[in-house]
């Protein structure tokens, strides 16, 4: 298949550099996007805890502490 696409279709297909400016420009619209944006984070476990490290609200995600009945 590869062979037969070599020597029927690449071997007779040839595109400047000039066809893709002139494809560009023609079709600008298609091209003006805009970027997908990401938000990434990292969550980090520590063997020990670190008392200086807080979320954005400043709160240290620890679990909540239990009151046992007395």
């Amino acid at each position: 298949m590869q062979k037969v696409f070599e020597r029927e279709v690449a071997s007779k297909v040839s595109v400047t550099d000039q066809d893709v400016r002139t494809f560009f420009e023609a079709n600008r619209a298609q091209f003006n996007r805009t970027e997908d944006a990401y938000r990434i984070g990292q969550i980090v476990i520590t063997p020990v805890r670190d008392e200086q490290i807080t979320n954005r609200t400043g709160n240290d995600a620890r679990p909540p502490r239990k009151r046992w009945p007395r």
